[in-house]
């Protein structure tokens, strides 16, 4: 037994070698990939240093654009002015307006108020006159009670005096009315002075009104004068319509241009699409190099997995030793059970006993109370007497019956409660019967306490038996519980050495899983990071299309400023000699912005008709790009199945070779199964996957067509835009005709001055109109930097974690290898510990050869730990 074991260490010692090597390959494949992940970050941090460059130089020319739109904005702020200042005036008139309904309207409420108030007073006046007539009519009551009263004095002295009494309380009533009258009499006048004031504020604001509606009407006609001489002056507007219709004019020729140039910018586009191809290319290569280095990882993980295998079928031989030394324990703990039950019966039984006396004596206290009562129904209840010494001759007997029992407790239990049942039975029919003699049942009730206390008696006889005996019965055990402790303490230890190797197996196991699920981990952000990478490089590349761009726009502006400057020059030579003529400069002012509102009404619709363009074009790229995602999803698919199949063969050939090994018929059929599964599973999310496609292939063509559509729709409203535009300038056109025939005739000698001013006025508003498309574009370029500089930091942060996940898995690795000299360690310090042990146990005598080649194989699929004969698990205690 320890040769074999012997062997099998040194062959474990040899895997262990073997398993070394195999991770210093490993080592170096990781350290290739970090050096292939360094340059790649060095790539990224050159790229990053350009970049930022090209943002410092696009900042300086920002801060150049900055300036001359300052100098634009100070045009623009000029003529804001001026619109300002209209403004002003209307807003002033509506205010003007509001306060005069507002005033109206309080007024009417004064008045109201004051209406309200005259009513208030004329009824407080009517009703002190009601109360001053009331009073008034008592007052002549009294007076004739006091006419009664004064004929009636001869009567009675008594009268008299109670008479003259109450006329003294009368006339202090009297004279208490007398002074609320004076008191309401002048409150009346000082309301009516009240009122008097009241009238005259009212007249008042009557005037004030009449005056502000005179100097009201005096505004009024100033602001009719002031409309008519701006109306005046819009109709000398119109006149420039002509020039600025060439103007537009000049502008489509400048669309046109910037048209063709942005077809050659799609040019340069698709020149940047041909070389970012080739990037991805040499890209996938780099992929493919990869997958190829995870690969042959993949196969010594594999080879990694059969050595475990093997020292798996190695424990399983150590578990069924262990088993046969748990039976044996078994069969003592046993033994040591029965002793215990039958121990525990005893006590049961015992305190059984204990309960049936304590019922007998409950029973005997309720007869007691219950005798009792009785005592008061004797009377009524001696027909019944007969009966009731019937029942008690029972329970004579049935207590000398039980005194039987008593005596032979040990082994009559089930008899003596059946006679406590009869017992209880009887003195419920006692309960019942409601008459019986109070003598006989003294003597009846002396006589049952002499039986309980011989009862009482014969208990304590047999519990001091039955405490000898279980003296001896705690003296047996003790010894049994000793024996049975130095046996477990052996056991313990095995046990514990065994807990320890399993629980190492399946740690290893568990590591061996969570490297597989990292490696995965990893392949799945390698992609992504490719993935990224691609987007970014197509970025770079369009970066340098855009900067050359942004210098080409740099150029057209310092043009422009260059022509601003002297159109400058020459605005401040004609604001000179257009000093003496100011008047007529201000109506063509007010002219020219009406004029240049219908320029801007006309900048808008163009405006609209770009930006109709712009989504169309963007929905066409959107569309070419779900296409272009479309054929990389199909693609990947193909390889995904082309992988599968590969792996297939694979599994197929080592199917073949283990199976010439083993020569095991369930290998077959369950790998045949497995290879069926995963084929009908691949089956399945191809056509899934198809569907899918198709699907899509679908919604993308009812895309094309709704756009077609909407482009068509988009083409009619441009053509009807067209023609409005058209009907519109030969509308202005004859108007301007007629009017330019009038004012030939009276402004012959300004024709030159005003054509030359109002020629540079609109080449400043089409440079500015410039100025502002150039500016849109700068911020688009810069905006669309900035996120190329957000991805490049994303992917650098990207990088770093797969750094940290590779050195994460080299650490795992590290730790494997420890644990499999730990393992080595544990597993000869079990060996020792079984050599010295063999003698006492006797594990030679026990030996099963059947058994030792029981569970000598076991499938490599399927890492089933056995469950001991105890039903718990070897490593539970540690894993929970």
């Amino acid at each position: 037994m320890t040769e074999k074991v012997y062997e099998e260490l040194d062959d474990a010692k040899a895997e262990i070698e073997k398993l070394k090597a195999e991770y210093s390959v490993k080592v170096d494949l990781c350290d290739n990939l970090k050096r292939s992940h360094y340059d790649q970050l060095k790539r990224i941090e050159e790229l990053n240093l350009k970049l930022e460059k090209q943002a410092q130089e696009v900042e300086a020319k920002a801060d150049e654009v900055y300036a001359a739109k300052q100098s634009v904005e100070d045009l623009q702020c000029k003529l804001k002015e001026k619109d300002d200042i209209i403004k002003s005036f209307t807003s002033a008139n509506d205010k003007l307006r509001v306060n005069l309904n507002s005033k109206l309207q309080e007024c009417e409420e004064e008045k109201s108020k004051l209406v309200t108030s005259l009513e208030e007073a004329n009824d407080k006046i009517s009703d002190l006159e009601h109360k001053n007539r009331a009073f008034m009519d008592k007052i002549e009551v009294l007076r004739e009670g006091i006419v009664s009263v004064s004929q009636k004095k001869c009567a009675n002295e008594s009268k008299i005096a109670k008479a003259s009494q109450q006329m003294r309380e009368t006339g202090d009533m009297y004279e208490k009315l007398e002074e609320e009258k004076v008191k309401l009499e002048e409150q009346f006048k000082w309301k009516n002075e009240q009122f008097k004031h009241l009238e005259e504020a009212h007249e008042k604001l009557r005037n004030t009104l009449r005056e502000k509606e005179k100097e009201w009407d005096v505004e009024k006609c100033t602001y009719l004068d002031n409309m008519s001489a701006l109306e005046t002056k819009l109709d000398s507007q119109l006149k420039l319509s002509e020039v600025n219709r060439r103007r537009l004019g000049m502008c489509s020729q400048a669309l046109g241009r910037e048209e063709n140039r942005s077809k050659d910018l799609d040019v340069q586009l698709a020149e940047s699409n041909l070389r970012i191809e080739e990037i991805k290319s040499q890209l996938e290569e780099m992929t493919i190099k990869r997958d190829e280095d995870v690969g042959n990882l993949e196969k010594l993980l594999a080879e990694k997995e059969c050595a475990f295998q093997e020292l798996e079928c190695k424990r399983g031989k150590l578990e069924e030793q262990n088993r046969e030394l748990v039976l044996s324990v078994k069969k003592n703990k046993d033994l040591a059970n029965k002793r215990e039950k039958d121990i525990g019966n005893l006590e049961k039984s015992l305190a059984e006993k204990e309960c049936v006396i304590q019922e007998m004596k409950c029973k005997i206290g309720k007869l007691e109370e219950e005798n009792r009562g009785l005592v008061l129904s004797l009377e009524e209840n001696k027909d019944l007497a007969d009966k009731r010494e019937e029942d008690i001759v029972n329970l004579e007997k049935l207590l000398a019956e039980k005194e039987c029992a008593i005596q032979e407790m040990e082994g009559k239990r089930g008899k003596l409660e059946e006679e406590n049942r009869e017992l209880v039975l009887s003195l419920e029919e006692t309960k019942e019967c409601n008459s019986s003699s109070i003598a006989k049942l003294q003597d009846k009730l002396t006589t049952l306490e002499q039986i309980h206390k011989e009862c009482s008696h014969h208990s304590k006889y047999r519990e001091a038996e039955w405490s000898s005996k279980m003296e001896k019965m705690v003296v047996d055990l003790n010894s049994c519980t000793l024996e049975l402790e130095s046996k477990e303490a052996r056991l313990k230890d095995i046990t514990t050495e065994l807990d320890d190797l399993n629980s190492l197996v399946l740690q290893l196991t568990m590591e061996k899983q969570e490297s597989e699920i990292m490696v995965v981990a990893m392949k799945s952000t390698l992609l992504e990071a490719k993935s990224k990478i691609d987007e970014e490089n197509c970025n770079l590349v369009k970066v340098p299309a855009e900067i050359e761009s942004v210098k080409s726009v740099e150029e057209k502006l310092a043009q422009t400023r260059s022509e601003l400057m002297n159109v400058c020059d020459l605005l401040e030579k004609a604001n000179e000699e257009l000093a003496e003529s100011y008047c007529e400069v201000n109506e063509f002012e007010f002219e020219l912005q009406l004029w240049k509102s219908v320029a801007e009404k006309l900048k808008v619709d163009l405006e609209l008709n770009h930006w109709m363009r712009k989504e169309v074009e963007d929905s066409l790229l959107s569309q070419v790009a779900t296409e272009v995602n479309l054929k990389e999803d199909l693609e990947e698919k193909e390889r995904r199945v082309n992988d599968l199949e590969k792996q297939l063969t694979e599994l197929k050939e080592k199917t073949r070779l283990k199976l010439a090994k083993d020569n095991g018929a369930e290998l077959e059929k369950w790998e045949q199964e497995w290879v069926t599964k995963e084929l009908e599973a691949a089956i399945l999310a191809q056509l899934e996957s198809e569907k899918i496609h198709e699907h899509e292939k679908q919604s993308l063509n009812q895309l094309v067509e709704e756009k077609d559509q909407r482009i068509s729709n988009l083409q009619n409203i441009m053509s009807s835009l067209e023609e409005e535009f058209d009907h519109s300038s030969a509308s202005f056109s004859t108007q301007l005709a007629e009017m330019q025939a009038e004012m030939k005739l009276f402004h012959e000698a300004w024709e030159a001055i005003r054509t030359t001013v109002v020629l540079k006025e609109i080449e400043v508003q089409e440079k500015n109109l410039m100025i502002k498309e150039l500016e849109k574009d700068l911020e688009k370029q810069t905006a669309f930097e900035k996120e190329c500089l957000l991805s490049v930091e994303k992917l650098s942060s990207e990088n770093e974690n797969l750094v940290e996940i590779i050195r994460g898995v080299s650490d795992r690795i590290k730790k494997l290898s420890r644990e499999d000299g730990q393992m080595m360690g544990t597993l000869r310090s079990i060996m020792s510990g079984f050599d010295e042990n063999c003698g006492h146990l006797e594990l030679k005598e026990r030996f099963d050869p059947l058994k030792e080649n029981s569970n000598c194989y076991q499938s490599p699929k399927r890492n089933i730990v056995e469950i001991s004969p105890d039903g718990r698990s070897p490593l539970r205690a540690l894993n929970n």
